[in-house]
């Protein structure tokens, strides 16, 4: 029985064509470059993960910390493929990513407008015959 997720749903929902080569005919598409907005995205979540997993262990890491860990993930992960738009270069991509983290910090500081009990939560139920599958970026009491 298959199993659905969020970006499976949306990927059907945008093109269904698109869905069934890449889900049932499993069609390889060809490599690609990464968008710059899913890498600056992908950057923003790990330090926004690595402040909450942290927290479960009572550690609130400043902002100082958090900017420098986007910082060295930034480098470690950047890559010749990335695709950045016409006009820009990666240094607005970085900035903005920076500036993201650093007002998401500054709204939600002293972070403690409920307990986090998880990060990167596995949730899987049912509706009907159909098995729905998806990650909870942050579950909070």
């Amino acid at each position: 029985m298959p199993v659905y997720s969020h970006s499976k749903l949306q990927s059907y929902e945008n093109c269904p064509q698109k869905y069934k080569f890449q889900y049932i005919d499993r069609v390889e598409l060809p490599e690609g470059g990464e968008g710059i907005e899913a890498f600056v995205g992908s950057r923003v979540h790990e330090v926004l993960e690595k402040l909450y997993k942290e927290l479960i262990l009572t550690k609130l890491n400043n902002l100082e910390d958090l900017l420098a860990y986007y910082e060295s993930q930034w480098d470690k992960n950047w890559h010749d493929d990335v695709v950045v738009r016409e006009g820009f270069t990666p240094e607005h991509y970085r900035n903005t990513g920076k500036d993201a983290i650093e007002s998401y910090y500054k709204r939600h500081y002293p972070f403690k407008q409920g307990k986090t009990l998880a990060t990167e939560q596995l949730l899987t139920f049912k509706i009907d015959n159909y098995t729905i599958r998806g990650f909870v970026d942050r579950l909070s009491y």
